[in-house]
């Protein structure tokens, strides 16, 4: 009589990928015993699937690993009868995990076995049995977790650096952080831009501008990460990393570093000082002013929120508009119905509406949703009974072209202001290198640029007097940009250089 056919598959893991390149490595070893047990087996119809389930790298603390995931589906869908593991530990380390696998198994009727540990987990002593091996794995796991965690501690109260992602600015060297010149000069650059800037979003549109991108990785397998711009958060980071002071921080508390500090102390303690007064600081005079009383309010046509917001003009003027997030410098990356708006011709209108339908003494509070289409704005009240209406807004005095217009081009603020910044700069670190233009020695001691962010800028500070005034003013012609000023062709003449970017 021929057996009952009993398909098994084979689950192997690793917890580390120390030693998975190697031709026969630990998950082979691990396969080969259990396909060995299973040909054993084949008397009693075992045969082996041609699926691999393989979790090379993956703790058995948890169940997020993605061979068992593919393995409890292929069980749940009945096509695996016999689940086949070297030990018991390579399915999982935790008595919760393996209630839950347990579950499925018996959902669909299936078994596992251990090829090195006998027991028969469809009898009550089988489960006992793994039970009690279950615990004491779960048991040396907690134990291998504090005796590593402990010796996080003492090696960062000795100022070791214990691994992982080294920061922009640094490299990994045997385990040692080593000063990266190049993204030295960037961190220090940011610290620089923070004191001058005064925040944080300031920062991040400056780094933007001055081609500043975030620490770019390479993995094992070739694989490329950052290289890319900034966002608040990342640079927030960097700004409050005691790293940068050759400081290592562990649990609240510091210890001085084995490493080479990028920041001098003085900067670092300025900038923690201004960072902890921003946050403490009540709003000011020129914030109030910027408030908007639509605000959480106003929604464009996609139906996502436009944010109030605000920029400077000459003079301090401050103008305040509504504009959708896909807008916004690090905002959502929505490319539908993009819009801007003046706050003040839209809650111009919206007040007149208000005080049509719910009285000359009604305000802003009255108003439920404003929400701008193509072609009208749609807003919704709330009378003082408490009852709903909705009425309709003609936008044609708040349009300006493609989109709903604006007091002023905020971009062109942003532009003039980046070329601003990236003068001033310049400047200061032409200054810092005894070669800057203003310098009356004849910079016998100057220091040679290091780094390509250095080089890129040492024309800047030598353009004409005329034409740095201007950029400083903003008096700017339109298709002068960030881009412009960087050109490394750049003539040395002045009358060149006015021709070329449009001062002549």
């Amino acid at each position: 009589m021929t057996p009952k056919k009993i398909r098994c598959a084979v689950y192997t893991r690793k917890s580390t990928e120390e030693g998975l390149e190697q031709d026969f490595n630990t998950l082979d070893a691990q396969r080969s015993a259990c396909e060995a047990y299973i040909k054993s087996q084949a008397g009693e119809g075992w045969t082996l699937v041609p699926e691999r389930f393989e979790d090379g790298g993956f703790s058995g603390g948890d169940m997020d690993r993605p061979a068992l995931g593919a393995l409890l589906k292929e069980i749940d869908r009945g096509r695996i009868d016999v689940v086949v593991v070297y030990k018991v530990d390579r399915l999982t380390r935790s008595l919760t995990d393996f209630a839950k696998i347990v579950d499925v198994l018996d959902g669909a009727n299936a078994s596992f076995v251990s090829v090195t540990q006998a027991f028969n987990t469809t009898t009550s002593m089988g489960r006992l049995t793994l039970n009690v091996l279950l615990s004491f794995a779960q048991f040396e796991r907690e134990v291998t977790g504090e005796r590593i965690r402990d010796k996080i501690a003492a090696s960062k109260a000795r100022g070791m650096w214990m691994g992982g992602n080294p920061p922009l600015g640094y490299d990994a060297n045997e385990r040692q952080l080593v000063v990266n010149d190049g993204e030295a000069a960037q961190v220090r650059a940011l610290f620089d831009a923070y004191l001058r800037l005064g925040g944080v979003p300031s920062v991040a549109r400056w780094a933007e501008a001055e081609g500043l991108r975030s620490k770019r990785r390479v993995s094992a397998k070739g694989g490329v990460r950052g290289g890319k711009v900034m966002k608040p958060g990342q640079i927030y980071h960097i700004l409050e990393n005691r790293i940068y002071v050759g400081e290592i921080e562990h649990r609240s508390q510091i210890y001085k570093g084995n490493h080479r500090a990028i920041v001098s102390r003085h900067i670092f303690e300025d900038v923690q000082k201004r960072i902890e007064a921003a946050r403490q600081a009540p709003r000011t005079k020129l914030t109030r002013a910027a408030k908007c009383p639509l605000a959480g309010k106003v929604f464009d046509a996609a139906g996502a929120e436009m944010a109030a917001s605000f920029s400077y003009g000459r003079g301090r003027k401050i103008y305040r508009y509504y504009v959708s997030r896909s807008q916004l410098p690090y905002g959502f990356t929505n490319q539908d119905g993009q819009q801007r708006i003046s706050a003040e011709r839209l809650e111009r209108s919206i007040a007149a509406e208000i005080r049509r339908i719910c009285g000359k003494d009604a305000g802003f509070e009255q108003v439920v949703r404003v929400e701008l289409t193509s072609s009208e704005i749609l807003v919704e009240l709330e009378r003082a009974d408490g009852s709903s209406v909705k009425s309709r807004v003609d936008p044609g005095p708040l349009r300006r072209g493609r989109t709903i217009g604006c007091d002023l081009p905020v971009d062109d603020i942003e532009r003039k202001q980046a070329m601003a910044e990236l003068l001033t700069t310049a400047h200061r670190r032409m200054e810092t290198m005894g070669a800057s233009p203003l310098s009356s020695d004849l910079h016998a001691n100057a220091i040679a640029p290091t780094n390509e962010w250095t080089r890129s800028r040492m024309a800047i500070p030598f353009l004409a007097p005329d034409i740095q005034k201007a950029i400083l003013r903003g008096d700017v012609p339109a298709a002068l940009s960030v881009s412009s000023l960087l050109d490394r062709t750049l003539p040395l003449a002045w009358e060149d250089q006015r021709q070329r970017l449009g001062f002549a």
